[in-house]
């Protein structure tokens, strides 16, 4: 692929990408969280876009160059834990309830598409914890991952930011293992020797 071809590449890619974020979660916080005046709204959206796709576009980059920085590894997972933070714990209080019914999330889906997206994010969220513990024994990889889901859905129920939903449990399970066995197969993802991929 000549340098050419991965630029286009990496701007398709990178548009995409912060489109389909920005439509599903970005906009729907800005929303949420924020008065916007209608006069500024416009440029608003269009700056998060902006920066979203600037910043997917570098993660992008690195990636296709097979060459990690050290402070982009640093500020991904800053950015990662504040935004997984957020989303968890960041909804307007006065949410509660519970569900207690296993993967009535196929249902959801069934009856509502975006109930898909919700529930891809359930899991890929949870894939870099997976990973990041890696190194962990098996049974405290167990203890772990179920003590953070029932932590976080019992936080969300106690401060009404949410219900006590078992899918998500599941969901957030089946990420982190996700995560555990990436790991398996490249445990030097962060820590790379060879001369083609390196680390700065």
């Amino acid at each position: 692929m000549n340098n050419l071809s991965k630029i286009v590449f990496k701007g398709l890619a990178s548009i995409i990408l912060g489109y389909l974020i920005h439509y599903h979660i970005i906009s729907n916080v800005l929303t949420r969280f924020l008065y916007i005046n209608m006069q500024f709204q416009a440029v608003v959206y269009l700056s998060a876009l902006a920066i979203q796709i600037a910043f997917i576009y570098a993660i992008i980059t690195q990636v296709v160059n097979r060459k990690i920085d050290k402070k982009m590894c640093i500020l991904l997972l800053s950015c990662y834990f504040l935004v997984l933070i957020f989303l968890l714990f960041g909804r307007k209080v006065g949410v509660r309830g519970f569900n207690l019914a296993p993967l009535s999330f196929i249902r959801d889906i069934s009856n509502d598409t975006s109930a898909l997206f919700i529930a891809l994010m359930n899991v890929l969220f949870f894939v870099p914890i997976g990973y990041l513990i890696g190194k962990k024994k098996k049974m405290i990889s167990v203890f772990f991952i179920l003590f953070l889901c029932l932590s976080i859905e019992s936080i969300q129920y106690i401060f009404s930011v949410g219900i006590f939903d078992i899918d998500d449990i599941i969901l957030n399970t089946v990420g982190f293992y996700i995560g555990q066995f990436c790991y398996l197969k490249k445990p030097d993802l962060f820590n790379f020797k060879t001369d083609n991929m390196t680390v700065n």
